[in-house]
């Protein structure tokens, strides 16, 4: 149990994803400082946290070989639903709907 505990912790890390969490800490710093730039800040590096978690919880080696595959199937899975379900929202919000 102890050996592969080890393994496990010498894993090999992306450094691409330790500088994206980096820069959501700076960020999550710098949102609580209160600049004018706070509800800019708040609108994403919350979410990008749970990007890197998503991406880091996902299985198969092809997800760490192909980050861009990884985002654009992402995107189609819910951005797309998203983007048609505010449309929607703000047709029904305008009143067009009726």
């Amino acid at each position: 149990m102890a050996v592969k505990m080890k393994t496990i912790l010498r894993a090999e890390r992306l450094l691409w994803i330790d500088l994206l969490r980096e820069i959501g800490i700076i960020l999550v710093v710098v949102g609580h400082t209160r600049p004018p730039f706070t509800k800019l800040i708040y609108g994403f590096h919350m979410p990008l946290f749970f990007v890197i978690s998503g991406y880091l919880c996902a299985t198969g080696k092809s997800l760490a070989a192909s980050p861009s595959r990884f985002i654009s199937k992402s995107a189609n899975r819910y951005l797309l639903p998203y983007g048609f379900l505010c449309i929607l929202n703000m047709i029904i919000e305008a009143g067009l709907f009726l």
